[in-house]
């Protein structure tokens, strides 16, 4: 499946939320078929999803940041 297939996977999925979705940073980049979160795989992701109508709060730099604070605590 396409980064822009997938994308639209996601808006429909915020539609259907009634407009705003939470996701978890490794559900998203899992979808992506992504194995790590670097710098263009998050560049094309955001892209993806924001040429398919979906805003991204936090940035996926943000949410993945925070995400590995979660899981691995100092």
């Amino acid at each position: 499946m396409s980064d822009a297939q997938t994308a639209n996977n996601f808006r429909r999925g915020v539609e259907a939320a009634g407009g705003r979705r939470e996701i978890e940073v490794r559900v998203l980049r899992d979808a992506f078929g992504r194995s790590r979160l670097t710098d263009k795989a998050r560049e094309e992701m955001e892209s993806a999803l924001l040429l398919a109508g979906v805003s991204i709060e936090p940035s996926l730099a943000d949410a993945d940041l925070n995400d590995r604070a979660e899981r691995d605590p100092a």
